[in-house]
């Protein structure tokens, strides 16, 4: 009977618990338990290569991006609905889109509702660098870190899903932001590079990659040149 009476306590001591636990977040919702929130990019200065690239030529509108990729490979590009693929034979080797600024989605109207969110950055690099870079940690530096900042790091839970790796590479005229993707996950795409570069002022591009080799994501970085000579370019 005693045993019994005991673990009526323990359940009902684990009830209220959870109770307080979910009313406190609902409350608060600055708390981070997962390791996701915790993720910091290693940042590292590029060397760039002062060889043209001549493997992958991508023009759209008045903007040429070329890079190299790996020199075993023969790359070719295709475009669909304004998507360019890279693919090496019949293999699917990334996705490239050139994409427009629109401030993560903080548009004049939406800025009158999350005044906090969208008052934390000023444009999608300004984000991109304190997405990656600020964690729970940072929250006892008050003079650093705002309440837009804690939706950022809050954002990280469901941004950095799957991700086992963070790389910010500071290029000469530019910047790109690494996510890698679990190597366990089912999604095709392993790894996502996201360019921010002088040329193209404040919209970017977008890579999305089916590998996560090393040596072939670094001599893309490190070859990457923007408004290059571009021939006319047919896709297939």
């Amino acid at each position: 009977m005693k045993r019994f009476m005991f673990l009526i306590i323990i359940m009902g001591v684990y009830a209220c618990q959870s109770n307080v636990n979910f009313t406190g977040y609902k409350s608060n919702p600055f708390q981070f338990p997962d390791s996701d929130y915790y993720l910091e990019a290693k940042e590292v200065k590029v060397q760039q290569s002062f060889i043209d690239p001549d493997q992958v030529s991508i023009q759209n509108g008045n903007i040429c991006i070329a890079f190299n990729m790996d020199k075993d490979l023969s790359v070719r590009v295709g475009m669909e609905y304004g998507n360019y693929y890279l693919w090496s034979d019949e293999k699917l080797l990334g996705v490239l889109n050139f994409e427009k600024e629109n401030y993560m989605g903080c548009s004049e109207n939406t800025k009158l509702y999350e005044k906090d969110f969208c008052g934390a950055f000023k444009s999608s690099k300004e984000f991109y660098f304190k997405l990656f870079t600020l964690t729970p940690d940072d929250l006892d530096q008050d003079q650093r870190v705002g309440i837009g900042d804690k939706w950022i790091i809050h954002k990280k839970g469901s941004w950095f899903k799957n991700t086992n790796k963070l790389i910010i590479y500071h290029l000469k005229e530019g910047i790109v932001f690494r996510r890698g993707f679990d190597s366990k996950s089912s999604q095709k795409m392993k790894t996502e590079l996201i360019i921010f570069h002088e040329d193209i002022d404040s919209d970017y591009i977008g890579i999305g990659l089916t590998t996560s080799d090393e040596k072939m994501i670094e001599n893309m970085i490190s070859t990457l040149q923007l408004n290059v000579p571009c021939d006319s370019i047919d896709y297939e």
